[in-house]
């Protein structure tokens, strides 16, 4: 066997070892599959970024002065929102509350009064403020950043609320012309 008989077996081996078997292709496709989802599963849910996308999930935007909710409309009459998102934006890094004030006729709820309390205290993650008059319909409260899930304090908040008053709504605004109902 001479030196050139020797490169051409050489060479036919390795190009047999350089063929893929489809084994070998599926697992690298699995392999790669699974590091994009461990990639895509640490951007989510590190830095609460869960918290965002499922608030953004639940809540609702306000189309014509009006949202409509599972069993519900609410209308938002004259500046009534406007007033809200106002407040909102001019107190940006800071929690606000907000009242509203109107009438309810059967799953129909018109929100005429807005009315600003008085804040004891306010920070990026609370805020401590005078309650909503008797009469409200929907207090409203922020949360910055587009965090519109409630918290555990929200929700304590929102069973004590529930107790004086049983017709009140509750959400959160997280955005302009974004609000979070909960129950």
């Amino acid at each position: 066997m001479g030196v050139q008989e020797k490169i051409e077996d050489i060479n036919i081996d390795n190009k047999e070892d350089m063929q893929e078997s489809p084994l070998r292709r599926s697992l690298i496709i699995v392999i790669g599959v699974c590091m994009i989802f461990l990639v895509l599963s640490y951007t989510i849910y590190s830095n609460g970024n869960d918290e965002i996308l499922l608030g953004l999930i639940g809540s609702v935007t306000l189309e014509s002065n009006r949202i409509n909710l599972d069993n519900r409309t609410i209308e938002f009459e004259g500046n009534s929102f406007k007033t809200l998102v106002e407040h909102y934006v001019a107190n940006d890094g800071k929690e606000i509350k907000v009242c509203f004030m109107g009438d309810k006729e059967g799953s129909r709820i018109r929100l005429r009064q807005v009315y600003i309390p008085e804040v004891y205290a306010s920070s990026y993650n609370f805020v401590r403020a005078e309650p909503c008059p008797s009469g409200t319909l929907l207090s409203v409260h922020s949360h910055p950043n587009r965090r519109c899930m409630p918290s555990a304090q929200d929700m304590e908040n929102y069973r004590q609320l529930k107790v004086s008053n049983p017709s009140l709504m509750v959400a959160v605004i997280c955005d302009p012309g974004r609000l979070y109902f909960y129950d």
